[in-house]
């Protein structure tokens, strides 16, 4: 494993079971679409990051005007 995801867990605080497993999923597909066999930290910390701004209501990108 290319990290620690018990070290991690402290991120997950307050999140629902299917916020974590979308944290998770969405984690492996960065690695697999790069082509990696491993998650990286970074994979995980960039999905923590979608998922808290997904729970914002926050769009990705801003809309173009």
């Amino acid at each position: 494993m290319a990290f620690d995801p018990v070290a991690q867990a402290v991120l997950l605080e307050g999140f629902s079971y299917a916020e974590i497993e979308r944290v998770c999923l969405s984690a492996i597909k960065t690695a697999v679409l790069e082509r990696r066999r491993q998650v990286r930290e970074a994979d995980f910390r960039l999905a923590v990051r979608d998922e808290i701004r997904r729970r914002s209501g926050s769009a990705r990108l801003s809309p173009m005007l």
